[in-house]
């Protein structure tokens, strides 16, 4: 499970995201600007792997052969809070099902099972949905299909 440990306030079109699904190996991946060699890898479920930096911010996330599914395994709360900026995340346990909602040109992988997302972060092509301060998925918009 990640938390939302702060919010930083930056120009979001600053943030180069690359969103991508490669279809040979039905891997999903989301590259950020904080992606560097200081970033450690942590697993969450079988087929997921993200790395953060030290102050807690995704460089990078990697889903190889996840489990599909059709529809959310979230619901939305009538109002949902947005904001805009970078998230960054304590980690405090890897013990989770892992699953792909895919569409045309976007996914979301799915972190967490019916919980009602109440906010969400927009950091350039990506939104962070969080059920209160628990992030229970991440979609990526405008993804490269990959073949």
């Amino acid at each position: 499970m990640l938390e939302l440990k702060s919010l930083f306030e930056l120009d979001n079109s600053s943030e180069t995201i690359y969103s991508t699904y490669n279809t040979a190996v039905k891997t999903y991946n989301i590259v950020t600007s904080f992606m560097d060699d200081n970033c450690s890898p942590i697993q969450l479920g079988k087929n997921l792997c993200l790395w953060l930096n030290k102050e807690g911010i995704i460089g990078e996330l990697e889903c190889i052969y996840p489990k599909l599914v059709l529809t959310a395994k979230c619901s939305l709360e009538s109002t949902v809070t947005c904001s805009i900026g970078v998230p960054s995340f304590n980690y405090l346990s890897s013990n989770r099902e892992i699953y792909v909602q895919h569409f045309s040109k976007k996914f979301i992988v799915w972190l967490a099972e019916n919980k009602v997302v109440t906010n969400e972060i927009r950091m350039g092509s990506v939104k962070f949905l969080f059920s209160d301060h628990e992030l229970v998925g991440i979609l990526a918009d405008d993804i490269k299909i990959i073949s």
